[in-house]
């Protein structure tokens, strides 16, 4: 999936990672580490919480849940079809 925002009087866009899910949530989005934000375009820069918060705005629960890099592989979710 992709983050879209109007910069300069164009559309710039970042990719952000997800997938669809059995569970029930039918999809999970994946945000990158603080390290990861980095890299991304000039125009993302110190605005981490802001554009993750518009993310989860408009993709709520319970159709969709949250990863955060910084978690643990113990904290991952539970993604079988049963």
């Amino acid at each position: 999936m992709y983050y879209e925002e109007m910069v300069k009087g164009h559309w710039e866009r970042i990719w952000i990672n997800g997938e669809m899910l059995c569970g029930k949530a039918h999809h999970v989005i994946y945000f990158p580490s603080r390290e990861q934000w980095a890299t991304l375009p000039e125009w993302t820069r110190g605005r981490q919480i802001e554009i993750v918060a518009r993310i989860k705005q408009a993709f709520t629960p319970p159709g969709y849940e949250y990863q955060e890099a910084e978690q643990s592989n113990s904290d991952t979710l539970d993604k079988s079809c049963t």
